[in-house]
């Protein structure tokens, strides 16, 4: 390596990000609520870095109207700008406050940072794109070797052994890379060289390509695992359950209280068992189990690429019960023993991301078999399926699945109030859809 090529800054950082995204799906024109517009995939260049400033600033930012921000979007990308009106990564006040959510952990900076990379990343592109920025940390030789970068939300590493480290939690990793960059305010230029190494395009006109074929290789036993905002709500639960305990004691205390004054005043011993009873009976009191019925609600998977060939497949954590009623949510929130069985009892529909034109035409009926959900990750779907169902099918009769306009365009799962075999049998004639 030169003394100049790699170098770490924040536009070499952005074009990775890119070069992760998940496959650019086509425009197409669409009504909604009669009114013909096209429906953007939201990985255009602009709009990742509408997302990437978000992050940083932790506020909401508009994409300005006009070419003057696209045309700073590629600046930076190409290492030609640092900072511009509309890129304010030299702002302090900015700075500040993101180093101090990402040292603290902040919860809503790491759900921000999830909801993007969920949003946009690849899913198979996950582990290069960690290994790629490892990689350039490891050759950038005006990178400490003490520098600290961390691996997840409690545990960090110095750069010397960065490449040795086989798991990582790639939202607490990018933030920290990140907040790098931003605080010790790294002269973009200074990636040019970088750039011009790593990139090239066919024709003058032709968009800049990442044709660096050996970055990202060189970690084959990295495994990325994910936020699980659920430990932070665990600890949180914890605490509520303790306080629960503190009432029920002074409860019981009243409540003994309450029984030396019945005693005193009544000297009945049939009356005072009678009303000892009686709050006992309210203190345990377990109210049953009020089931979904089956035919009335089913599971939605929706996935990107998704054949469905497998045993398994995993759905991000972010993704799970999106477009579920907040009763139903709220139900299964604990994803206790009886919500997962529960769960399973209910059919499922299983498809891929709808699109137009797409190689896969089909999804399936079926059901799940078993849901793991780890300390840290994503969680994992079990199933088996019974019969295939066309996706056009399913798109041409959503209103009567209880599927929202663009839902069967993104990844997620969903319980859905709907009686699906019904609607399927009334779809098929009785007949299955193969």
């Amino acid at each position: 390596m030169s003394d100049n090529v790699p170098r770490l800054t924040g536009g070499i950082l952005f074009g990775l990000i890119l070069a992760a995204r998940k496959a650019r799906k086509k425009l197409r024109s669409t009504k909604l609520n009669g009114v013909e517009t096209d429906k953007s995939d939201g990985l255009n260049e602009d709009d990742m870095m509408v997302s990437f400033i978000e992050i940083v600033t932790g506020e909401s930012f508009f994409k300005p109207e006009g070419g003057t921000f696209k045309k700073n979007v590629s600046d930076y990308k190409k290492c030609v700008v640092s900072a511009t009106s509309y890129l304010t990564f030299d702002d302090q006040t900015s700075i500040e406050s993101f180093e101090t959510s990402v040292e603290q952990n902040k919860k809503d900076t790491l759900e921000r940072m999830s909801a993007f990379i969920s949003d946009k990343f690849s899913e198979q592109k996950m582990k290069w794109f960690v290994s790629a920025i490892i990689e350039t940390i490891c050759d950038d030789e005006t990178i400490d070797d003490s520098e600290k970068f961390k691996i997840s939300l409690n545990e960090s590493k110095i750069k010397q052994v960065l490449l040795d480290v086989k798991l990582i939690e790639i939202e607490s990793f990018l933030l920290d890379v990140m907040r790098y960059i931003f605080v010790n305010k790294l002269d973009n230029t200074l990636g040019k060289p970088t750039f011009e190494a790593w990139y090239s395009q066919s024709g003058e006109q032709a968009p800049w390509k990442l044709t660096n074929a050996d970055l990202g290789k060189h970690m084959n036993d990295l495994e990325i695992t994910r936020y699980n905002p659920s430990v932070e709500e665990f600890e949180e639960q914890e605490h509520v359950e303790e306080s629960d305990v503190e009432i029920e004691e002074e409860f019981n205390s009243n409540v003994e209280s309450d029984n030396t004054i019945t005693k005193q005043v009544l000297n009945n011993s049939q009356i005072i068992n009678q009303h000892a009873n009686n709050v006992n009976n309210i203190v345990n009191y377990v109210p049953s189990r009020t089931m979904l019925p089956t035919d009335g609600f089913y599971n939605l998977f929706v996935k990107y690429d998704e054949k469905y060939e497998g045993a398994c497949f995993t759905i991000p954590r972010k993704r799970i019960l999106n477009w579920t009623t907040e009763q139903i949510s709220a139900k299964f929130s604990k994803f206790s023993f009886e919500d997962v069985e529960e769960i399973k009892s209910l059919p499922a529909l299983f498809l891929p991301e709808y699109k137009e034109n797409e190689n896969i035409s089909s999804g399936y009926l079926g059901s799940l078999e078993e849901i793991n959900i780890p300390k840290y990750g994503d969680p994992v779907f079990h199933f088996k399926t019974t019969k295939s169902v066309p996706v056009d099918w399913v798109n041409i009769h959503k209103d009567e699945l209880m599927i929202a306009p663009f839902e069967l365009d993104n990844t997620h799962w969903a319980i859905k109030r709907a009686n699906l075999m019904s609607v399927l049998e009334g779809l098929t004639n009785g007949n299955e859809a193969e």
